[in-house]
C-alpha cells in the first residue's frame, strides 16, 4: 500500500532530521535528503516533512552560515532520488492532476477537510488516546520553548509539533475532500505524542503507591484498546462462512457453471437469492428442506452443498460426514 510506505519512509525521514540536529554533518545532510526524495516517490504530499528539516538546518545556520549549502545539497539529493525512481514526471504529473480534480468535485471543502483533520487524533485513536495525544501536543509545544526542559529535548519536541501543525495545514490546502487515510501519517507522531502525555502524568503523581495504580490502569487501558482493535481486525480480515461460500460459488467454483448443481438446504427465500446472485444464474440450485432426506448418490453428484451452520450443532452427525467427506475432494467453505 502506497499509506504503509509513505509512512515508513516518513518516519525514515523524520530520524534522519532528528541526526542533522544531533550531528549536522554533510553525510547526515544527505541521508536526510535522500530519505525525503523516497517520502515524495512514495506519496508527494508526504513532502511536508521537509519543514523539520529546514527549521534545523535554520538553527544551525545561525551559528554556521554554511549549514545552508548543506540543506541545499540534501535537497538536490532529495531531486535526483525523487526522478530517478519516477522517470515518467509527465504521465506522474497527470495522474496527480486527475486525483487532484477528484478531490475537488466531492464538494466537501477545504474548512472541512481542516476541521477533520484537527479531529484526526480522535479518529485514529478513540476519544481517550486522541484527548492524551492533544494534551501531549500541547506539552510538548510547552516543553520546545521552555528554558527548564534540557536543551536535547526542545527541539525534538518542536519538530514533533511542527509536523502535526504543518501536516494539518497543508492537507487542509491542498485537498476539498475527507479522506481518512489522508491523516494516516499523523498517526505516528500523535501515538507519540499521547505516550508522553500519559507517562509524563503517572510519573507525576505524588506517591509511589498512585503510580503503581496509574500502572495498572495504563495496562488495562491497552489491553482494552488492543482487544477492540483485534476484534476489529478479526471481523475484517477473517471470513464469514457466508462470505467464504460466495467467495468460491462467485469466483472459484470451477467453469463452466452452465449445468453447475448447487444442494441448498433452507426455509424458502433464506438462501435462493444469494446463491443465484453469486453465480450469476448460471448454475441451478436445488432447495431442499434437509438434506438428510436426500439420497447420499445423489448429493454426491452435485458441485456444491450449502446449508445452516446451525445444523452442525443440532445433527452434527449426518453434516459432519458431508464434510469428511468433501473433505477429501473438494474445498470447504
Amino acid at each position: 500500500k502506497p499509506d504503509s510506505l509513505m509512512i515508513l519512509t516518513l518516519l525514515l525521514a523524520f530520524l534522519a532530521t532528528l541526526e542533522v540536529w544531533k550531528r549536522p554533518s554533510w553525510r547526515n545532510y544527505l541521508l536526510a535528503g535522500a530519505a525525503l526524495g523516497l517520502v515524495v516517490s512514495s506519496k508527494p504530499y508526504g513532502g511536508v516533512v521537509a519543514l523539520p528539516l529546514v527549521a534545523v538546518a535554520g538553527l544551525h545556520a545561525r551559528r554556521e552560515p554554511r549549514q545552508l549549502l548543506r540543506l541545499a545539497a540534501a535537497g538536490l539529493a532529495a531531486i535526483g532520488l525523487f526522478v530517478a525512481l519516477n522517470p515518467f514526471l509527465g504521465v506522474l504529473a497527470e495522474f496527480a492532476a486527475r486525483n487532484q480534480s477528484i478531490y475537488e468535485g466531492r464538494g466537501e471543502g477545504r474548512l472541512a477537510m481542516l476541521r477533520a483533520t484537527l479531529a484526526a487524533p480522535m479518529r485514529l485513536h478513540g476519544a481517550v488516546v486522541g484527548w492524551a495525544a492533544v494534551a501531549g501536543l500541547a506539552g510538548l509545544a510547552w516543553r520546545s520553548r521552555s528554558l527548564s526542559s534540557p536543551p536535547a529535548m526542545r527541539v525534538p519536541s518542536g519538530l514533533i509539533v511542527l509536523f502535526v501543525v504543518a501536516y494539518a495545514l497543508v492537507s487542509a490546502l491542498l485537498f476539498g475532500w475527507v479522506k481518512a487515510n489522508l491523516w494516516l501519517p499523523l498517526a505516528p507522531f500523535t501515538a507519540l505524542a499521547a505516550a508522553f502525555a500519559l507517562v509524563g502524568a503517572g510519573r507525576r503523581l505524588p506517591w509511589r503507591g498512585g503510580r503503581v495504580l496509574a500502572s495498572a490502569a495504563g495496562a488495562a487501558l491497552a489491553l482494552a484498546l488492543a482487544w477492540g482493535l483485534l476484534q476489529w481486525v478479526y471481523l475484517v480480515r477473517v471470513p464469514t462462512t457466508w462470505t467464504a461460500a460466495s467467495d468460491y460459488l462467485a469466483f472459484r467454483l470451477p467453469p463452466p457453471l452452465s449445468g453447475r448443481l448447487i444442494w441448498v438446504e433452507t426455509p424458502p427465500g433464506e438462501f435462493l437469492p444469494a446463491v443465484r446472485a453469486w453465480t450469476k444464474g448460471h448454475a441451478t440450485p436445488l432447495p431442499v428442506a434437509d438434506l438428510a432426506a436426500v439420497a447420499p448418490q445423489r448429493l454426491d453428484r452435485a458441485d456444491a452443498e450449502l446449508f445452516p451452520r446451525r445444523r452442525l450443532e443440532e445433527d452434527g452427525g449426518f453434516y459432519r460426514g458431508r464434510l469428511e467427506r468433501f473433505a477429501a475432494s473438494a474445498p470447504l467453505v
